[in-house]
């Protein structure tokens, strides 16, 4: 449990420049919430109701679950929609990184990714780290768009209420999971071979050559 587990398969925190917040750049273990990532249209996401959908995560039995399960004192920082109203209503995170312009440095700075229906979740499972998914809107965003994939063949725990959530987390099997994101990728067709901006690089210097 702890940190160490956490970030030993990935090298830990990298060297961000400073630019992201202090919170999720120190030693304390940082789980990111991304919500929500999807939009049945701007009027629905500027409605008075809007922090209401998706958003009622109890942060502190969240917090509970995370130590008791990975040990350490976790930092929960938010992430919203850019659209969403009522932004400043959220409470109890220790912090708001959804002004921050790159996700990517984001993904590598957590630990752990809680999120709906972010195509970031792939990122987040390229480098072996825990993602679970929160979907209090499941049945409505099939009904209204639906995936290409089942969403219960995916490899990441899915909860539709804070009760599921910090279930999965409290039983979060490590082993389990990255053999199902394995097998999850092979099933897609993964590419990614974690250096592939060297190697095109390389392409490229050789045929100037």
């Amino acid at each position: 449990g702890g940190r160490g587990a956490l970030t030993e398969r990935t090298g830990g925190h990298i060297d961000t420049g400073g630019l992201v917040p202090v919170s999720m750049a120190g030693q304390m273990p940082a789980a990111l919430i991304q919500l929500p990532q999807h939009a049945f249209g701007e009027e629905a996401l500027q409605s008075e109701d809007s922090v209401k959908s998706g958003y009622d995560i109890d942060v502190t039995a969240l917090r509970e679950s995370l130590t008791a399960r990975f040990g350490g004192e976790w930092k929960i920082l938010f992430r919203g929609h850019h659209v969403v109203a009522n932004q400043d209503e959220m409470t109890g995170f220790d912090g708001d990184v959804s002004a921050y312009p790159d996700m990517m440095p984001l993904l590598c700075a957590a630990d752990v990714l809680i999120t709906d229906y972010s195509s970031s979740m792939w990122d987040m499972s390229l480098m072996k780290k825990p993602v679970f998914l929160y979907c209090t809107d499941l049945n409505g965003y099939i009904s209204e768009r639906d995936f290409f994939t089942p969403i219960r063949e995916w490899p990441y725990p899915m909860a539709e209420n804070n009760a599921e959530l910090n279930k999965n987390i409290r039983l979060f099997d490590e082993k389990a999971y990255e053999a199902n994101v394995k097998t999850h990728h092979e099933t897609l067709g993964n590419c990614e071979s974690g250096h592939a901006a060297r190697d095109a690089a390389e392409w490229i210097v050789k045929q100037c050559k």
